[in-house]
């Protein structure tokens, strides 16, 4: 009766979670970058049939095309359903969010009690980046949907032993490490973790993953072997990550290796309890009590391992981009679970225990309110106190001085009847606030393009002027705008085009912008930059020639003068 009860209760959260994740889904325009090259990529196989190989079609040909299709195919097969438009781009990211988060309960099931599995589904899926990146046409769902399945598959393994199941999860695991690697690159190898750790095991099932690998690896190599001889060197230089060792289209933030920390912790406080358990396992004074403890739990070991590695390869990685995250929300939500779940195991001090709540609402303020974070940093780097920084700064202290001063015997008993009646209000409030970014707030971050586009396809113009400021090379392509324009931006309408014309990022814009003069197009489409003190320069130089006709956003549209 009682897993009963429990089945409709966790159906009931992963349909809410499911809801909210629907919630406006089709609303905003598709987004550059990701999203719009790879719905164009979906858009030429309706268009053109380009199934296996869309660099004839896509922006800027193997800029866009270098990442395996699987997640195109999926995308363009919704748009055959559903109609080209932003639900029909994002519906299989969903579909994959909703996955990942059946199978993190299968998961969290085998390593703590029905109530912190519940929770961890609440939590993954309220976790900001990973709620954000569900509703984005990106490959960085389906991927991690794709490494959560093929862990499962191996847990199941080791759990087994009668030989038909053996089979059957190692051939789920070879499925899910294929299409893993039909959806990104070098990352899409993590399974192979996997599997390594199972080979310290004294059984034979380590030979069964080992096989499956190997399937795994010739399923998906045909698309590999093919893109190489079509396209040689510049196609398998692309699959080397220059992430790694490079600053990739400006992506290299100030905070520099503590980008991802800061980013986990604002998307979902409780990732502090991630960073807690892992400072734990390293400690000389409780080492040895979690040691044996991940001994007999691999679904532990594994994840810790899983989010370790990513977390400190993308902290040293010279480019940092936010998607990345996405890729270490699984692993960090279960380690916190198990670090919830035996909190009092694990720290035999209450006021400890009390400054770790207190941090998670810390953090969660924090997360909330992005004017507070600026008042913070305004602190540090402008010296200057708001008033909204000094109240913040006050219950801090005051809450602090509370947990020192209050006596022990108060703080366990508070701690042994509200800790998880805190847990899960704070959970509470994480939902809720995913709930109303869904609700009321416009997906992504650009906006303007669809109106801009849609001026230039009403008018009888065979060509119009592209007008943006160049920071890398890739930025000729603008695939929002590529969308909008239903392929006049890559060459997909005869006696249509599109004409770029790059502006630097300084003084010198004056100097190129009289250069334009000389262009014979009606029609200019200038994309503003963050810098609002050069978009007002370029206003000002191209309205001598054309004038302003709509403001759209981030985009300007602009008419040559009669």
């Amino acid at each position: 009766m009682l897993q009963k009860k429990e089945k409709w209760i966790i159906t009931g959260v992963i349909a809410l979670m499911s809801i909210i994740v629907f919630i406006n889904l089709g609303k905003g325009e598709i987004q550059p970058w990701d999203e719009g090259l790879y719905a164009i990529r979906a858009k030429s196989i309706l268009h053109f049939n380009d199934f296996w190989d869309q660099t004839l079609y896509s922006s800027g040909g193997l800029y866009s095309s270098t990442y395996p299709p699987l997640t195109i195919w999926f995308m363009s097969g919704a748009m055959s359903v559903f109609g080209e438009n932003g639900f029909s781009v994002r519906f299989f990211t969903v579909l994959c969010s909703i996955a990942s988060l059946i199978f993190i309960y299968l998961i969290s099931k085998r390593i703590v009690s029905f109530k912190y599995s519940l929770l961890a589904v609440i939590l993954t899926g309220s976790t900001y980046v990973w709620d954000k990146f569900s509703r984005e046409g990106m490959t960085d769902i389906p991927l991690t949907f794709f490494f959560i399945l093929t862990f499962w598959a191996v847990i199941k393994l080791r759990e087994s032993d009668e030989k038909k199941k053996i089979i059957f999860y190692s051939i789920i695991f070879a499925l899910g490490f294929a299409s893993a690697l039909m959806t990104k690159i070098i990352i899409s190898f993590l399974p192979l973790l996997f599997v390594f750790l199972l080979s310290f095991e004294k059984n034979n099932k380590k030979w069964y993953l080992l096989l499956a690998s190997i399937i795994a690896i010739s399923l998906a190599s045909p698309w590999y072997i093919y893109m190489i001889i079509q396209y040689g060197a510049p196609f398998y230089k692309a699959l080397f990550v220059p992430h790694i060792y490079s600053v990739v289209e400006t992506n290299s933030p100030k905070l520099g290796p503590f980008y991802y920390l800061n980013q986990l912790l604002v998307s979902n406080p409780f990732v502090l309890f991630t960073f807690v358990l892992i400072i734990l396992l390293i400690s000389k004074n409780i080492r040895n009590s979690i040691i044996e403890k991940i001994r007999t739990d691999y679904v532990l070991y594994a994840s810790v391992l899983w989010f370790g590695i990513i977390f400190i390869i993308l902290s040293i990685a010279r480019t940092k981009m936010l998607h990345y995250s996405v890729y270490m929300v699984p692993p960090a939500i279960l380690i916190s679970v198990i670090f919830i779940e035996n909190m009092k195991l694990f720290i035999k001090n209450y006021r400890l225990i009390w400054l770790l709540f207190l941090s998670i609402i810390i953090f969660t303020v924090w997360s909330f309110s992005n004017g507070i974070r600026q008042d913070i940093k305004l602190i540090f780097t402008a010296y200057h106190f708001s008033t909204n920084a000094l109240v913040l700064i006050s219950l801090i202290t005051i809450s602090l001085c509370a947990v020192i001063f209050i006596k022990g015997k108060i703080i366990q008993n508070l701690t042994d009847k509200f800790s998880t009646a805190f847990i899960f209000v704070c959970s509470l409030m994480l939902i809720t606030n995913i709930i109303v970014l869904n609700s009321f707030y416009t997906l992504g971050h650009s906006y303007g393009a669809e109106k801009a586009a849609g001026y230039v396809l009403k008018s009888n113009e065979n060509s119009f002027i592209y007008l943006y400021h160049e920071a890398t090379s890739s930025e000729s392509l603008n695939p929002q705008l590529a969308w909008y324009t239903m392929g006049i931006m890559n060459n997909w309408i005869e006696g249509k085009k599109c004409k770029t014309y790059p502006l630097p990022l300084n003084a010198n814009i004056s100097d190129t912008l009289e250069k334009m003069k000389s262009l014979k197009e009606n029609i200019v489409i200038y994309y503003k930059p963050k810098e609002e003190e050069f978009a007002k320069v370029v206003c000002d130089k191209v309205s001598k020639e054309w004038h302003k006709v709509d403001f759209c956003d981030r985009y300007i549209v602009f008419r040559r003068r009669d």
